[in-house]
């Protein structure tokens, strides 16, 4: 299935996700926190695939929550299932059964470190 915010690709036995929204410095959206963590359960689920690494742009990894969308929530049920879709995405990480790389290049700051911590290894340059 096409992404509109990440790539995939494989690279011998790794699978790499690539943050792909430059213009937003790869801020993270509701769109992107779903196609990460289908991305990855799916690279769990491919036998040939050995480890998971996510990686950014150049210049920066990710600049955390995509603000012009987290400010469009409202209501509690709404914050509520705006975190619940964060809680998903750093639990598939954590507990997928293949190890996960973030490979950091750049800035990474607040959701964006989050979702490096739920990595099993973070790796910086």
């Amino acid at each position: 299935m096409p992404h509109e915010s990440i790539t995939v690709t494989a690279d011998g036995p790794a699978c790499i996700i690539r943050l792909n929204r430059p213009a937003r410095r790869n801020a993270v959206s509701l769109q992107r926190m779903k196609e990460l963590a289908e991305a990855a359960r799916t690279a769990e689920a491919e036998a040939a695939v050995r480890s998971i690494i996510i990686t950014g742009g150049d210049a920066f990894f990710s600049s955390g929550a995509d603000l012009t969308e987290a400010v469009e929530v409202t209501g509690v049920e709404g914050c509520r299932d705006y975190f619940r879709n964060w809680h998903a995405l750093t639990r598939t990480l954590e507990n997928l059964g293949k190890p996960v790389i973030a490979a950091i290049e750049g800035y990474c700051f607040t959701g964006g470190l989050e979702l490096a911590l739920a990595c099993d290894l973070r790796v910086a340059g």
